[in-house]
């Protein structure tokens, strides 16, 4: 099993503001859709034995906020 890290960190804006698009799918549908969305999901399922959703949205608004603060 591999250790928490914030996985978000790890992706390119492109990469970002898709996973980002797939996040708002989900809240509109209730349902993840996009499978780089997914993937991420099985990976904090794994390290939180729980719904990963809080953390998730967590991580990927931090990662996308400390962008927007460090780039303007």
């Amino acid at each position: 099993m591999n250790e928490y890290r914030n996985i978000f960190k790890e992706k390119n804006d492109e990469e970002l503001k898709k996973l980002y698009g797939q996040f708002l799918e989900f809240e509109k549908t209730g349902v993840i859709t996009g499978e780089e969305l997914r993937e991420i999901r099985d990976l904090y399922c794994e390290w939180f034995n729980s719904n990963p959703l809080n953390m998730i949205q967590y991580d990927l608004l931090h990662t996308m906020a400390d962008l927007w603060y460090w780039n303007r």
